[in-house]
C-alpha cells in the first residue's frame, strides 16, 4: 500500500441530479489498469470515463 500523494474532493462534481440522474451508486473500485468502476444498487457496473 502506498501513501496518498494528494487528495482531490470531487463531491461537487457528482452533487447534481443532472450529473447522476437516477443512479444510486453503492460502491466503486479500481482495476489493475487504473480504470475506475462504480456499481449501483441494482448490480449494474459502470466504467468511469473522462470527458
Amino acid at each position: 500500500m502506498g501513501a496518498v500523494a494528494s487528495r482531490i474532493d470531487h463531491s461537487t462534481d457528482l452533487d447534481s441530479q443532472s450529473v447522476l440522474g437516477d443512479y444510486t451508486f453503492a460502491s466503486f473500485g479500481q482495476d489493475l489498469a487504473g480504470e475506475i468502476y462504480v456499481v449501483d444498487l441494482a448490480g449494474t457496473i459502470y466504467r468511469v470515463e473522462p470527458d
